[in-house]
């Protein structure tokens, strides 16, 4: 547990506080941003709030809170406050270390330190940096580039995106089992240069985290009756992720609905939760995203040979214990039903069946789990890598081939039904041709007539002189073509000659052209 310094230790740094030369305007202003108080003013009402704010916190015995802008102090003075103004869940320097850093930290800047080097505050860009360190001990190395835990949270990492700076303090969601409650932040652009380069820089995005511990690296987890809004706006984002589903879920990104071209402008961001029963703790980052296309070429680079495939392939064939005999390979990612284009598994994967790393990527962005969609065992983006076995085949098929057939030696070979079926419709769809010159007038009536009538039973008359009976569904002889019927149409109708037919009921009879033909 951290505990209060001595009065005599108290009143020496209010009085470093108070100097004029101890600590720049900039790094006030990213103490008081780090600890919820107002950045904007001169100097003199910056100090005045930092000196408010460690006066109330020893006055009150609160020694965590005392000892987190204490160390504030430290780092601001070391030149390692812009890129690691956050801590983790004990700030609380060690005893062996502790009176060390601070008497080199309240060195004035660009004096010699106690510890044989020069601890110096530069500038570049306009940016201060992490500062340099040029001794022959090493006990104030430049750190490495900052990740979630530098700024109070830790997440478990993702290939898309990379922490770079946090916006503002770490928001305590207490359990509210029956009420609803919200949490209003500011958000100023001229709070943090960061802020206004995302303007600029598309790649740098502000993003909104929360996790149910501030303890080791955490899953990104919102209260399960949680809203977002920025600037009276809802934020359309899924804040649960997929259900029963555990790291789901992904950071919300504000960015679109920011004004930070205004630095002066407070953007307000609320977040609503209720029915909890557990502590959540929100905060926001700048994030560095990264795009697919770059994933894509450093898997590209990590590359299960070929050599090392029919290796395995061969071993599980000389297992006694292994009754192994040819396997059908897909071509087909089994995520986009798509033909592979860049084929690959885990390392640990010890199938041959691959998917595509594009389609993987894609869903892992939607919803991160990083399981392998064949064996459902892990498949984190750091295993990933390309099948040269697979890509081989692909490369020696055409587009219309989906399988092939592996033997327990390595050999492989088109899948054999597949490719015969492919044949045998083309074939048939290259024969399937129509010669017009074999086709009639009188076969399309007749066709015609003879699908639209129905079946009869009355007796067949004597045929009417001069028209042809010859069905029309009668085979033709030796392959030449049928004679076309003829109707002649200059008979009369008004022969006197001829017996009067008995009265009964006359069938029919239809034109070429459709229509029937008047009773005679």
């Amino acid at each position: 547990m951290p505990s209060l310094p001595p009065a005599e230790e108290f009143r020496a740094f209010l009085k470093r506080i108070n100097s004029n030369n101890y600590l720049l305007n900039k790094q006030l202003q990213h103490i008081c941003s780090l600890h919820g108080m107002r950045s904007n003013g001169v100097k003199a009402e910056l100090q005045r709030r930092l000196i408010e704010a460690i006066t109330k916190a020893f006055t009150q015995g609160d020694a965590t809170t005392y000892r987190e802008i204490e160390q504030s102090v430290i780092r601001e003075k070391a030149g390692l406050g812009s890129g690691t103004r956050g801590y983790a869940a004990s700030t609380t320097p060690t005893p062996a270390t502790t009176q060390q850093q601070v008497r080199n930290a309240h060195a004035p800047i660009g004096q010699p330190s106690s510890m044989g080097g020069n601890i110096s505050g530069v500038q570049q860009n306009g940016q201060q940096n992490y500062g340099s360190y040029s001794g022959t001990n090493g006990l104030l190395p430049v750190p490495p580039s900052p990740t979630s835990a530098s700024f109070g949270l830790s997440f478990k990492h993702s290939p898309f995106y990379r922490v770079v700076d946090r916006v503002g303090n770490i928001h305590v969601c207490e359990p509210m089992e029956h009420h609803r409650f919200s949490i209003n932040v500011g958000i100023q652009a001229q709070e943090n240069p960061l802020l206004q380069q995302c303007t600029r820089d598309k790649s740098l995005r502000v993003m909104v985290f929360c996790a149910t511990s501030n303890v080791d690296a955490q899953n990104i987890s919102f209260p399960h009756q949680s809203e977002l809004k920025v600037n009276g706006e809802d934020v359309k984002a899924n804040l649960r992720g997929l259900k029963n589903k555990p790291g789901s879920t992904r950071p919300v990104d504000i960015t679109d609905l920011l004004r930070l071209k205004i630095a002066a402008y407070r953007n307000s961001l609320e977040f609503t939760y209720a029915l909890t029963k557990t502590r959540f703790y929100l905060a926001i980052f700048v994030c560095k995203v990264v795009a697919n296309e770059h994933l894509l070429q450093a898997i590209s680079t990590r590359k299960i040979s070929k050599d090392s495939v029919i290796r395995e392939l061969t071993r599980k064939a000389n297992d006694a214990d292994i009754e192994l005999s040819s396997q059908v390979l897909s071509l087909k990612c089994p995520l986009s039903y798509m033909r592979l284009v860049t084929p690959v598994r885990a390392t640990t994967c010890t199938h041959v069946q691959c998917f595509d790393a594009d389609s993987y990527l894609q869903l892992q962005q939607q919803g991160p789990q990083w399981m392998c969609p064949v064996c459902s065992k892990p498949a984190p983006y750091e295993r990933l890598a390309v099948d040269e076995y697979v890509r081989d085949i692909l490369d020696s098929t055409s587009k219309g081939v989906e399988q092939v057939d592996i033997e327990p030696n390595g050999h492989w070979s088109v899948h054999g039904p597949v490719e015969a079926e492919a044949e045998q419709s083309e074939n048939q769809h290259d024969t399937f041709e129509l010669d017009d010159d074999e086709v009639s007038i009188s076969d399309v009536h007749a066709l015609r007539k003879q699908d639209s009538e129905t079946p009869t039973t009355l007796a067949p008359r004597t045929p009417v002189s001069g028209v042809s009976r010859e069905p029309s569904s009668m085979p033709r002889s030796g392959g030449t073509k049928r004679a076309h019927e003829v109707i002649d149409l200059t008979l009369s109708d008004d022969d006197d000659d001829e017996p009067p037919q008995p009265a009964h009921k006359r069938r029919q009879l239809a034109r070429p052209d459709g229509e029937p033909t008047p009773p005679s």
